[in-house]
């Protein structure tokens, strides 16, 4: 098979959601703009537990294409990443934290256990029994 390498993984930025079907269009700047068919973004989990999630519009992102195909529509959002313009929340190697447009955040630190909720709207818990210490 003679794959070219350089179309395995390439950079581009998000144009449009799709999020019925957990897809995006990329339009990739190294290809003068060219704009991808709808790609499926990789999650964790996709049956039973599942962790929806899809970038924002103008948002950079990292994409993979199968080998197989010469097709840059044939492929996968893998993420995003950090940069100078867009640093992470956190800076400590424990921290787990997921940050929403909004302000809210959740933040677990697993060095000492602690959680932290910051929530701009009203918190709502629901369950058959809740127990608080």
């Amino acid at each position: 098979m003679d794959t070219d390498i350089k179309n395995l993984i390439r950079t581009g930025t998000v144009s449009s959601i799709n999020a019925k079907n957990g897809t995006v269009r990329v339009t990739y700047d190294d290809k003068d703009g060219i704009l991808s068919g709808e790609l499926h973004t990789i999650a964790r989990g996709g049956r039973t537990d599942k962790d929806y999630w899809l970038p924002d519009v103008g948002e950079p992102v990292v994409c993979l294409f199968n080998p197989a195909s010469k097709n840059l529509n044939d492929g996968w959002v893998i993420g995003t990443s950090f940069s100078r313009k867009n640093p992470p929340n956190a800076s400590v190697a424990t921290k787990r934290r997921i940050d929403f447009g909004d302000g809210s955040y959740f933040e677990f630190d697993r060095a000492d256990g602690s959680l932290t909720i910051h929530c701009t709207g009203p918190i709502k818990i629901n369950g058959s029994t809740i127990n608080l210490n």
